[in-house]
């Protein structure tokens, strides 16, 4: 069998193709009839895991992981990352990103959350699509002091499209 698994053993994405989430993982053209998984999950709570991509002359990327946060308060000047993993093969599929959620009063810093889709920024993969975060916040902050991403990987053979942001703050 040619497709990658996550957890749980659902399939992931077929030979040569990105995998999906929030964002359709990269389509390598060359595969034939063969697509990425669909997307997935829910926006604005998200709790999935990130889908492998699929293997072609290597092993797909592993999908992101998932992070769910519920604080009163966050500094945060470091990274919360739930990315998708690297392919090991020419034109196999990256991973896509999994899930950040994250609750608090007032958040501070400047720091960044992401649940990218896998990338090589270009090199001879195909990328998986981008993942999804939402963070919640109640204590006024002006703009978001941190970055959230979603972004669909950059592939040779095929881009993973963007996934999903949810802000909700007072």
């Amino acid at each position: 069998q040619d497709t990658a698994h996550t957890l749980g053993f659902a399939l992931g994405a077929e030979a040569g193709a990105g995998g999906s989430h929030g964002g359709l993982g990269g389509d390598y053209s060359s595969n034939g009839v063969r697509v990425p998984n669909p997307v997935y999950g829910d926006a604005n709570d998200p709790v999935d895991l990130g889908s492998g991509g699929g293997a072609w002359s290597g092993a797909g990327g592993d999908g992101g992981g998932r992070v769910l946060l519920v604080v009163d308060a966050l500094v945060l000047d470091g990274a919360i990352r739930a990315d998708g993993g690297i392919s090991s093969g020419t034109a196999s599929g990256e991973g896509s990103g999994g899930s950040v959620n994250l609750r608090t009063g007032s958040i501070a810093g400047n720091g960044a959350l992401s649940a990218d889709g896998g990338t090589t920024g270009g090199g001879n993969h195909t990328g998986g699509g981008g993942g999804r975060v939402a963070i919640r916040w109640t204590v006024p902050a002006g703009p978001l002091p941190v970055s959230a991403t979603a972004s669909g990987g950059d592939g040779f053979y095929g881009d993973g499209q963007p996934g999903s942001v949810f802000l909700q703050g007072p």
